[in-house]
């Protein structure tokens, strides 16, 4: 019976890392959404003002968070 308590210790212990990993990635998940959709307004402002330069520096960085937002959805589903 005691090898049995302690497996469901570390069970309960490993569940719980587990949960705090997934809450620790959905917090990222939401941290890149909104800077991404701050982005995506900047992107719109840059071309009404036809700043091309500031488009594409402005694109290359969404570019690089929705990689990164990939990524994070990946290890999500890794995890849960």
């Amino acid at each position: 019976a005691p090898a049995a308590a302690a497996a469901s210790d570390d069970e309960r212990r490993e569940e719980r890392r587990r949960q705090r990993r997934l809450q620790a990635i959905e917090a990222e998940i939401a941290r890149l959404e909104a800077e991404l959709r701050g982005l995506e307004a900047e992107i719109t402002s840059a071309g009404e003002r036809g700043d091309v330069a500031a488009v594409s520096r402005l694109g290359a960085r969404h570019a690089s968070l929705n990689d990164e937002l990939a990524a994070r959805y990946d290890e999500w589903a890794a995890a849960a």
